[in-house]
């Protein structure tokens, strides 16, 4: 039984093996497609001129873009200078105008001192003027209540004098007034050496005037003054008390 499995299974391979390699007989390989190439034909290397050419187009090439560069920053460093000449320009203009306007502070600081100055030199002055008007005011006053002259036409006329009470007294009565006469001094035989007297008078007082008066050139003044001490006969003591 087994014997007869394996012819089977070994028909069974031979008739597989059989078809397959006729199935690969049968078939034709592809065709191979025949392709024409052109064959390029490679330039000649350049030459000696042409290289030294190349060479120099290319370095006229790089000159002119360095000359334009450095065109663009000459251009560039006279614009940096005009402005650094513009911004030193503003700068000097701002310092002078800051310096104009330092001095202009200064200068009304010291217009401020010097009028304050000034106002505190009219407030002294006021108040001396004040002081002046008022005295002047009582002067005026004064002068009017009670004047120590008297003015008319020009001439300043200054009245004067003082009263006096006056008194003696003597052991011996000689009849005399104020004055007192030593010869007339009585004896002590006399009747009047017994007798003592008082006198009081008031013929000491003085009365005086200054009249003074001014012209373009001088000064004029005149004075008089009298008293009454005068010996006419009609002189008599004010008061006369014998003891």
């Amino acid at each position: 039984m087994n014997f007869r499995l394996k012819i089977a299974a070994a028909s069974i391979l031979a008739v597989s093996f059989v078809a397959c390699y006729g199935q690969t007989s049968d078939t034709k390989p592809p065709v191979k497609k025949h392709i024409a190439t052109r064959k390029v034909k490679t330039p000649p290397p350049p030459s000696v001129e042409e290289q030294i050419q190349a060479l120099r187009h290319e370095l006229e090439g790089q000159i002119d873009s360095l000359k334009s560069s450095l065109s663009d920053k000459d251009m560039q460093l006279q614009k940096a200078q005009q402005a650094a000449a513009d911004a030193q320009a503003s700068a000097a203009k701002a310092e002078a105008a800051a310096m104009a306007q330092q001095q202009a502070v200064t200068e009304n600081a010291a217009a401020v001192t010097t009028l304050q100055s000034t106002v505190t030199d009219l407030k002294g002055n006021q108040a001396s003027l004040a002081t002046t008007i008022s005295d002047d005011t009582s002067a005026i006053k004064k002068e009017i209540g009670s004047p120590n002259a008297l003015h008319y036409k020009g001439i300043t006329i200054t009245p004067g004098g003082f009263m006096a009470a006056e008194t003696v007294y003597r052991q011996k009565a000689t009849g005399a007034d104020i004055p007192t006469a030593f010869s007339s001094i009585p004896f002590n035989g006399a009747n009047s050496a017994q007798l003592s007297e008082f006198y009081g008078s008031g013929r000491q007082s003085r009365v005086s005037m200054m009249a003074e008066g001014k012209t373009a050139s001088a000064t004029y003044r005149g004075y008089v003054e009298a008293d009454f001490l005068g010996v006419g006969t009609s002189s008599t003591t004010t008061s006369r008390t014998a003891t």
